[in-house]
C-alpha cells in the first residue's frame, strides 16, 4: 500500500470525527450537563486569575481537590491561543484525536497491521464509555493516556539500550502523572491498575517497570495529596455506600445497547450507551473467544480476561463490584460501570485480534467463518422479520396495546385515583407504551442504523473468501467508522454561545446595584422552577434560566457568590447544611438559614409575598419568557464581622488567604468569619498563630484581643 493510501485511510475516523462533532467549529458549546454546571465555569475562573480557594462556592472551597482540567500542560497555551471558550472545545478534540492516534500507535506496536490497527482506535475512540463522557474536558483529557502509557511501555520493553529504556519509561510515568492533574481521578486510578496488571501479565516481575509509577506520583503529588487529604472530610471518609458503588450499574436488559445504544424502557432503570461497540465489532468480539484456546498471544489472553472482568463487574450487586470496594483507594470510587472504560479498550484489541487472525490465517479464518456466517444469516433475517412485524403491529395496535397496559396497572392503584389522575395515568402509559414500541420498528432512525450495520456485517463476512486481506480490512474499517458516524450523528448537543457568554439581566442588576459595595454577599436560587405553559422547554432554555439566576456554579462566570455547589466532594458538614435548605418551605427558618450565610438576594420563579423580602427586580427571561423574580433579604449577616453582626469587616482577597484590619477597641471580641472550617485554615493575628473555633455550625471564629490588630486566614 503506498503511502499516500496509508494517509488516506488514517484520517477516515478523523473525518468522522469532523462529523460528530461539527458544531464545535461555530458558535455552538457542548450542553453536557457537568460541563455547562460546573466544568466550563471552574475553567473561566481559574484560567482568568481565580484563586484555588474559591469563596464563590460552598462558603469557600478548595478547588484544587475538585477541578482538574486547568491542570493540564495544554490547557493555557491553548486559552492563549484561542481563547477560553475555544479553547474548551478544542482541548475536547484534541484529546479525541489523542485517543485515536496513541491507539493506533499501540496496536502498531503490538505487531498489528496498519488497517487492523486503524480499526482498533476507530472502535476505542469511538466506544460508548468514551463517546458518553467526549463533551467534558476533564473526561476527555484521560482518554489517550491508557494507549500512551501501554504505547511507551511496549518501546521501553523492545529497546535494547538502558538510556533508551529508561527514557521511555520515564516519559509514561510522565504521562501518568500529567494525568493526575488534568483527567478524572476515578478513571486514572483505573488506568494505573491496568498499567500494573499489564506489566506483571506481559513481562513479568521487573524493578524498572516501577519508575512509571514512582514518576507518576512525583508528578501528581498535589493532585494526590489534596484530594487524600481532604477525603477525611466528605462523605467518601469511609469509602462510598453501596448505593453509590452501584449508580448507573449494569442491569441483564442494558445489554441490548450492545446493539441498540439508545434503547429505552423508562420503567426498568434506563442507563446510557456506554456498552456500545459497534455491530461488526461486537461480532469479532464475540468470535474471537473461539480463538482463546488457539493463540499463544498473551496481550490476547490479558485482554480477554480483563473485559471479561470489567463487563461483570459493570453489573449491580456484582460479587466483583464488591471485591473492588474492599480495595485500598477504590473504596472511594462510585459508579462501578466507569470500569468499561477499560473493558472497551480491551474490546477494541479483542476485536483487532480477531482482525488479524482473519487477515494472517485465511484457510482456518474461513472455515471458522461459514459456520458462524450461517448462524448470522439465519439471526439476521430473523430479526429484520420481528422489526418488520413490530412496524406493523406499532401501526395497527400500538393505542390497544396502550389501553391494554392501562387496564391492567389500573386494577392495582385505580381506586386510589381520581378522574382526573386516571386521565394523567393513561396518558403516561400510552406515551411509554408508544415510546417502546416505536424503538422496535423500522420507523426508528436508530433502529434503522442497527439493521443496515447488521446486514452490511453479515454481506461482509459472507463474502470473506472472495475479498483479498487488503480489501476486506478496509471495507471493515469503512464499515465501523460509518456506523459510528450514523450513530453518534445526533447525539452531541450545544447551545448558543449567547447563552453563555452573555450577560442576562438579572446578573446584571445585581452587579449595577452593587458596583460601590465593599461588603461581599451571596446569591440563593429558591429551588421552584415549574413551568406549566404551551412553550416546551429545551435543554437550551433550561440552560438559560440556570445562568438568569446564577445557579451553581455558573455563578463564576458573573462573580457572585452563592453558598451552595455543585460539586461530589464536598465537606459533608457543608453538605448536611446546605441539604436543609432546599427541605425549607419559605417561612423563618430558612430565612434565618440564608441570613446566617451571608444571603443577600434571592431568586425565585414565583412572585413571592414575604415582609423580610423585598422585591427589587423582575424579568422575563429565555425564548418562553418566563418571569424570574429578585428579592433582597432584610436582616442578612455580613460575611465577616467583629462581636456582633452590627460590625462588618470589610476583607483584602488572596489567593487561599483573607486579610482583615479590625479594632477591638478596650476589651477582647469574637471575629466571625462565613466561610466552611476546614482544618487546612490557619489564622495569624499581628503574624502569631492563633486557633481557630468552629462557629454557626460550619462557620469559623477567632477571639481577637483589644486593640488594633492585622489578621490573616489562610488555607495551606
Amino acid at each position: 500500500m503506498t503511502r499516500m493510501w496509508h494517509i488516506a485511510f488514517f484520517f477516515i475516523p478523523i473525518t468522522a470525527i469532523a462529523f460528530i462533532f461539527r458544531d464545535y467549529f461555530g458558535n455552538r458549546f457542548p450542553a453536557h450537563f457537568d460541563t455547562l454546571l460546573q466544568f466550563y465555569p471552574y475553567f473561566v475562573y481559574l484560567t482568568q486569575g481565580g484563586y484555588a480557594m474559591a469563596q464563590e462556592i460552598f462558603s469557600g472551597f478548595p478547588l484544587l481537590v475538585s477541578t482538574n482540567s486547568v491542570l493540564s500542560p495544554f490547557t493555557y497555551p491553548m486559552v492563549f491561543l484561542f481563547g477560553v471558550f475555544n479553547a474548551y472545545k478544542f482541548l475536547i478534540l484534541l484529546h479525541v484525536v489523542l485517543a485515536y492516534v496513541f491507539t493506533y500507535l499501540y496496536a502498531r506496536k503490538i505487531k498489528q497491521s496498519y488497517l487492523t490497527s486503524l480499526f482498533v482506535a476507530t472502535i476505542f475512540t469511538f466506544s460508548g464509555q468514551l463517546m458518553l463522557w467526549a463533551d467534558t474536558v476533564p473526561n476527555a483529557s484521560y482518554y489517550f493516556l491508557l494507549p500512551a502509557v501501554l504505547y511507551f511501555v511496549e518501546l521501553a520493553a523492545a529497546t535494547e539500550t538502558r538510556l533508551r529504556r529508561y527514557g521511555f519509561l520515564l516519559l509514561a510515568g510522565v504521562f501518568l502523572g500529567v494525568g493526575w492533574l488534568s483527567g478524572h481521578s476515578q478513571y486514572i486510578l483505573y488506568i494505573h491498575a491496568l498499567f500494573a496488571l499489564y506489566v506483571l501479565f506481559v513481562f513479568g516481575v521487573r524493578k524498572a517497570f516501577l519508575l512509571p509509577l514512582i514518576v507518576s506520583a512525583t508528578v501528581g503529588i498535589s493532585r494526590i495529596y489534596a484530594t487524600l487529604d481532604f477525603q477525611p472530610l466528605t462523605d467518601r471518609v469511609d469509602g462510598v455506600t453501596y448505593a453509590n458503588l452501584f449508580i448507573h450499574a449494569y442491569w441483564p436488559h442494558d445489554l441490548i445497547h450492545y446493539l441498540m445504544p439508545f434503547f429505552t424502557i423508562p420503567v426498568a432503570s434506563p442507563n446510557s450507551f456506554n456498552l456500545y461497540l459497534g455491530i461488526l465489532p461486537l461480532l469479532f468480539v464475540v468470535a474471537s473467544f473461539f480463538l482463546l484456546r488457539k493463540s499463544p498471544n498473551k496481550r490476547f489472553v490479558f485482554y480477554a480476561a480483563v473485559f471479561v472482568f470489567c463487563l461483570i463487574s459493570s453489573f449491580k450487586y456484582s460479587p466483583l463490584a464488591y471485591l473492588i470496594h474492599e480495595l485500598p483507594l477504590f473504596d472511594a470510587v462510585r459508579g462501578v460501570s466507569r470500569i468499561m472504560f477499560i473493558g472497551d479498550f480491551a474490546a477494541a484489541l479483542m476485536a483487532g485480534f480477531f482482525l488479524q487472525y482473519l487477515l494472517d490465517k485465511k484457510d482456518d479464518a474461513a472455515r471458522l467463518l461459514e459456520a458462524c456466517t450461517r448462524v448470522l444469516g439465519y439471526t439476521t433475517g430473523a430479526i429484520v422479520v420481528l422489526f418488520a412485524s413490530m412496524t406493523a403491529f406499532y401501526v395497527l395496535f400500538a393505542n390497544d396495546a396502550s389501553r391494554f397496559f392501562y387496564n391492567f396497572f389500573a386494577l392495582l392503584v385505580e381506586p386510589t385515583l381520581t378522574s382526573e389522575q386516571s386521565i394523567h395515568f393513561l396518558e403516561n402509559i400510552r406515551q411509554n407504551v408508544h415510546m417502546i414500541l416505536r424503538q422496535l420498528t423500522l420507523l426508528d432512525y436508530q433502529t434503522d442504523i442497527f439493521l443496515l450495520a447488521l446486514i452490511s456485517a453479515f454481506l461482509l463476512l459472507r463474502y470473506y473468501d472472495r475479498l483479498s486481506s487488503h480489501h476486506f480490512a478496509t471495507l471493515a474499517l469503512i464499515l465501523i467508522t460509518a456506523n459510528f458516524a450514523a450513530v453518534y450523528a445526533t447525539y452531541f448537543q450545544t447551545v448558543d454561545s449567547q447563552s453563555i457568554t452573555a450577560v442576562p439581566s438579572t446578573i446584571q442588576y445585581i452587579k449595577d446595584r452593587e458596583v460601590e459595595s465593599k461588603y461581599p454577599f451571596r446569591v440563593y436560587t429558591m429551588p421552584n422552577r415549574s413551568y406549566t405553559g404551551l412553550c416546551v422547554l429545551t435543554y437550551e432554555d433550561n440552560h438559560v434560566l440556570d445562568n438568569a439566576t446564577a445557579e451553581p456554579d455558573i455563578n463564576f462566570l458573573y462573580g457572585l457568590d452563592t453558598p451552595t455547589g455543585y460539586d461530589g466532594f464536598v465537606p459533608v458538614t457543608v453538605k448536611n447544611d446546605i441539604a436543609l435548605l432546599s427541605n425549607l418551605p419559605i417561612g423563618p427558618e430558612l430565612k434565618d438559614a440564608l441570613r446566617r450565610m451571608n444571603v443577600k438576594y434571592v431568586f425565585s420563579y414565583i412572585s413571592i409575598k414575604d415582609a423580610d423580602l423585598t422585591p427589587v427586580f423582575s424579568s422575563p427571561i429565555g425564548r418562553c419568557n418566563i418571569p424570574i423574580y429578585i428579592y433582597e433579604l432584610q436582616g442578612y449577616w455580613p460575611r465577616y464581622y467583629l462581636g456582633d453582626i452590627k460590625h462588618a469587616l470589610i476583607p483584602t482577597f488572596s489567593d487561599s488567604t483573607i486579610e482583615l484590619n479590625v479594632d477591638a477597641g478596650t476589651s477582647s471580641k469574637t471575629l466571625f468569619m462565613e466561610n466552611a472550617y476546614l482544618p487546612r485554615w490557619k489564622a495569624t493575628i499581628d503574624g502569631i498563630a492563633t486557633p481557630i473555633q468552629v462557629a454557626n455550625g460550619i462557620y469559623m471564629s477567632i477571639v481577637v484581643p483589644s486593640g488594633k490588630h492585622h489578621v490573616i486566614f489562610k488555607y495551606h
